[in-house]
């Protein structure tokens, strides 16, 4: 049975976008002891002022958090209505992980839609790697005191999104399931080596880093070429697959892996007949997909409810995958630059491979993915990051991107989020003007 096509009874626009620098709030620079009021309210600010209006212009109010205080969650939203000066209007808390961008601009989009409001400001924030010293402070918390959180109880956030009692744990399905097994099922299915996986896996690693160098909000923003030369090498390849950069899930490295930040992302959602009102470039969310369930059964290149989400959207967009001009990935892991944007259609069947190695993908190549840096340099921030995907698209197509933005600005974007594993969202945005 296929997708029936779904569309607003009144169209939906997104004027403003904003993210964070991401970090680590107990060392970056830019975001050093910030919790994550003033995070979301960074994000928040700077996506109303990017859409030219105020806190007293917005109908309803979005909150999108996974670990509030890093073990901790909270019901944020009564949090970021009172720093943001909404505290008279409706808010909620929701959650997808990663794919809550998605989700966000479905349950704005349909606020919209339904004529129950004007404006809806959908925001997300993550603080994962620090937690309120509950110690030294028992009786009256100090939001700024934290201590580090041990790393593997970041696991345990992940783990969550799967059902433990009925399913294999994450600490096994991570590293396999989600990373080894559907590169290695490509590569089986196209007839490539391993060698040839490691170089186009390795080449995708680093345009996405190029695209970081760019973006001052990045986390890590050297490029290999340069920690190459320092460590001796007198070409990026060698030194990519050498020891210097370790298999962690083979044939994934440590290069291709995601780097846990804290930061917070915003976006500003109206009604499509209102958007020129507040700027000249609004961007249309013309189709929205969403759907929930276990990675994969057999088929580790199968996963049905990634596949039902490119599918709700491009019915509701009535896209055809050639109009794609810009491709968000939620790339926990860099073999998603592959599997996912051939799934998308932005590369045909068993082409992908070979366009990481001709760097196609940065941001001056033909096929631009992931323009802010990805999950690997940029950082993955849960929430946070499925939206600022969706906000660097935003950016991309209104031309504001600075030294990594894309030379001709989209007209046709597409955005992918993986959340927990088990969430999965997609995106149709079309620029106008």
């Amino acid at each position: 049975m296929g997708i029936r096509r779904k569309q607003w009874s009144r169209g939906v626009s997104i004027i403003g976008a904003a993210y964070t620098p991401f970090g680590d709030v107990l060392e970056t620079p830019a975001i050093k002891g910030m919790t994550y009021r003033e995070l979301l309210s960074w994000a928040s600010l700077e996506a109303l002022e990017s859409a030219g209006i105020t806190a007293k212009d917005v109908d309803s109010l979005l909150v999108a958090n996974f670990v509030a205080e890093g073990i901790k969650s909270e019901s944020i939203n009564a949090v970021a209505a009172e720093w943001l000066g909404l505290q008279n209007k409706p808010s909620v808390k929701f959650e997808t992980a990663c794919s809550s961008g998605a989700n966000g601009l479905r349950l704005a989009g349909s606020l919209i839609a339904s004529g129950l409001d004007d404006i809806v400001l959908v925001t997300g924030v993550e603080v994962t790697q620090s937690g309120i010293d509950d110690d030294l402070y028992k009786y009256r918390k100090q939001p700024a005191a934290r201590i580090r959180i041990d790393p593997t109880l970041r696991v345990d956030f992940v783990r969550h999104g799967f059902d433990q009692a009925y399913f294999l744990p994450i600490a096994g399905d991570i590293a396999g399931g989600l990373t080894a097994f559907p590169m290695l099922a490509y590569a089986k299915k196209y007839g490539l080596s391993i060698d040839q996986v490691d170089e186009a896996l390795c080449a995708a690693a680093i345009s996405v880093r190029r695209n970081a160098a760019r973006n001052p909000r990045a986390y890590v923003r050297k490029e290999y070429k340069d920690i190459a030369e320092e460590a001796g090498f007198s070409n990026v390849m060698d030194y990519m697959r050498s020891p210097k950069n370790p298999w962690v899930s083979w044939p994934i490295r440590a290069s291709g892996c995601y780097l846990t930040v804290d930061g917070a992302a915003a976006l500003v959602v109206c009604a499509a007949e209102d958007a020129k009102k507040y700027t000249k470039t609004p961007v249309d969310l013309v189709g929205v997909g969403t759907a929930a369930g276990l990675p994969y059964e057999a088929d580790p290149l199968n996963i049905v409810s990634e596949q039902s989400s490119f599918k709700q959207a491009y019915a509701m967009a009535d896209l055809n995958p050639q109009e794609i001009e810009y491709l968000a990935v939620h790339d926990c892991f860099i073999h998603q630059h592959i599997t996912v944007s051939e799934m998308a259609g932005y590369f045909e069947p068993g082409e992908a491979w070979r366009a990481m190695i001709e760097g196609r993908t940065a941001f001056d190549g033909d096929k631009p993915i992931n323009t802010h840096g990805g999950c690997s340099s940029m950082g993955n921030t849960f929430d946070a990051s499925g939206i600022a995907e969706i906000a660097e698209a935003v950016l991309q197509m209104r031309g504001e991107c600075g030294q990594r933005q894309i030379a001709v600005p989209p007209k046709c974007a597409v955005t992918h989020a993986l959340g927990s594993g088990t969430n999965f969202g997609v995106t149709v945005l079309r620029r106008r003007g």
